[in-house]
């Protein structure tokens, strides 16, 4: 996961149309989601079940939204690329 995380921030960053402020967008969240999802592991091996952040569906509704403003943002930057 971390290197397709470190993988599409370089295509963000020096491919065609890469956007600086978009590879900067997802490399925070990314990395926020993986802190927040390393965080709930712990949780919930603790036996800490109310401490956990992201519980359920939460966390694939998440993750599903970050993925959506993937692809916006790379469709956006070829579409840049090509005009």
């Amino acid at each position: 996961m971390s290197a397709w995380v470190l993988l599409v921030t370089a295509f963000l960053l020096f491919g065609a149309g890469g956007s600086k402020f978009f590879a900067l967008c997802f490399a925070l969240t990314a990395t926020a989601l993986w802190v927040v999802a390393a965080h709930d592991a712990y949780r919930e091996a603790s036996g800490q079940q109310s401490q956990v952040i992201l519980q359920g569906r939460r966390y694939m509704y998440v993750t599903g939204t970050l993925m959506g403003l993937l692809f916006l943002m790379l469709f956006t930057g070829a579409a840049t690329a090509a005009a």
